[in-house]
């Protein structure tokens, strides 16, 4: 599937959790970002992400119909839920930078996502 969606060197960009950052900052980093490069990274962060939140968690993800595409880039934002939908236990923006020079075209080559209530424009 990953293949199929993105580009051979796509890269996954994300804002660590808070804890993570926190740790961070403690240590000296300044700016902290967590990435996944290529199909094979990509593969392994989908997976885990699944297994996670979808096979163990029992959530399941929704977009919140707030799409957004400027040219080759494409911004929306994403709900975290319990299974019935009932409880939102997360939100994200993600977004995307679509290559019309894949095979396909239009396959991604970057992905950055932002977690947290702040991400959505909320308070």
């Amino acid at each position: 599937m990953v293949a199929d969606l993105w580009a051979e060197g796509g890269r996954q960009i994300l804002q660590p959790p808070a804890e993570m950052r926190r740790e961070s900052e403690e240590l000296g980093f300044a700016e902290q970002v967590l990435e996944a490069r290529g199909h094979r990274a990509l593969e392994y962060r989908v997976g885990r992400s699944f297994d996670m939140f979808v096979t163990a968690g029992g959530f399941r993800f929704r977009c919140r119909g707030d799409v957004t595409r400027v040219g080759d880039v494409i911004r929306f934002t994403w709900e975290m839920v319990s299974a019935d939908g009932s409880e939102v236990a997360g939100v994200g923006t993600e977004i995307v930078h679509l290559d019309r020079r894949t095979d396909p075209p239009g396959r991604a080559v970057h992905r950055g996502g932002m977690t947290g209530a702040r991400a959505c424009g909320e308070s």
